[in-house]
């Protein structure tokens, strides 16, 4: 059964991480697969017509290294590399694809759990020189909720790779029409590496991104913020239901992207990781929801 949180206007409700969604792309640690705020659902599925919880996200799906996993370059075909919040996976061709299903060795999971607040524990097997203890507390909060990262580098090697949190939002099953979406930095389309923009239904100016009616296909922006550092946040406004959900990161990113459909919208600001070995690092995401 999923763990819930819940205070007068919060209630957030986290898969174990057997349940559920059990594929090789997304962190079994604190999958959390809802969100409401005063009754109203802010969160949404990867696929609409979908049921399969077991491969898909939804709600707040965070993932480490979504193009180069730990240790997939070295690893030769048929040994294992690591996928950092799963476990081991198999590797199987050349190129690493998110998509794709890997078979998986799993990591060691632990879970305590309070009023407010629940601790995942992720132990990974050594493997080629990798290995490490991911943390992830999911804090409950008045008005919204934080995530906490502690990652630890128990192997020989360093560990290099990301992180961002894939944020499917959906505000009570809108339309998409009905939002903006603002970040804390201009917005250039000259400088982003890839845009999938059908039918020009996505208007960008200054800051600010709108979608218009009509938006049926699926859209992608990468590197918004034209590979400058810049603060991590941003804001999006229901401009019917007059409900703001923002993300604050406490780390500076230089990868900002944006994915959606026409039922979901997800930014994602990723977090640039280094850690010598026998060394540790951390950061964290905070989620604030309020009426206009």
């Amino acid at each position: 059964m999923p763990i819930r949180l819940k205070n007068k206007l919060i209630e957030l409700f986290v898969d174990l991480p057997e349940e559920n969604y059990q594929s090789s792309r997304f962190d079994r640690t604190g999958k959390i697969v809802s969100l409401k705020f005063d009754a109203i659902l802010l969160t949404a599925s990867e696929k609409k017509s979908s049921k399969n919880s077991t491969r898909y996200g939804q709600g707040f799906y965070n993932e480490f290294g979504i193009a180069h996993p730990l240790g997939f370059d070295e690893a030769l075909e048929g040994d294992w590399f690591h996928k950092i919040g799963v476990g081991l996976l198999k590797k199987e061709g050349k190129q690493y694809d998110f998509n794709k299903f890997y078979e998986i060795r799993p990591a060691a999971f632990k879970i305590t759990q309070s009023t407010n607040k629940i601790i995942f524990s992720c132990t990974a097997q050594n493997s080629n020189g990798y290995a490490y203890v991911l943390t992830k507390e999911i804090v409950l909060l008045s008005n919204g909720f934080k995530i906490i990262y502690h990652l630890k580098n128990t192997g020989t090697k360093v560990i290099e790779t990301n992180e961002y949190c894939h944020n499917f939002l959906s505000i009570e099953g809108a339309s998409l029409d009905r939002y903006e979406l603002k970040f804390p930095f201009l917005l250039e389309s000259t400088h982003f590496n890839e845009i999938v923009n059908p039918k020009n239904l996505i208007s960008i100016k200054k800051n600010k991104i709108s979608m218009l009616k009509g938006l049926q296909e699926t859209f992608f922006f990468s590197n918004l913020s034209g590979s400058k550092s810049v603060s991590s946040g941003w804001v999006l406004q229901d401009k019917v239901k007059k409900i703001c959900i923002s993300e604050q990161g406490d780390f500076k990113t230089s990868q900002v992207n944006l994915w959606g459909e026409a039922h979901v919208v997800s930014p994602e600001l990723f977090v640039a990781i280094n850690v010598a070995p026998q060394k540790h690092f951390s950061w964290q995401r905070t989620y604030s929801i309020h009426t206009l």
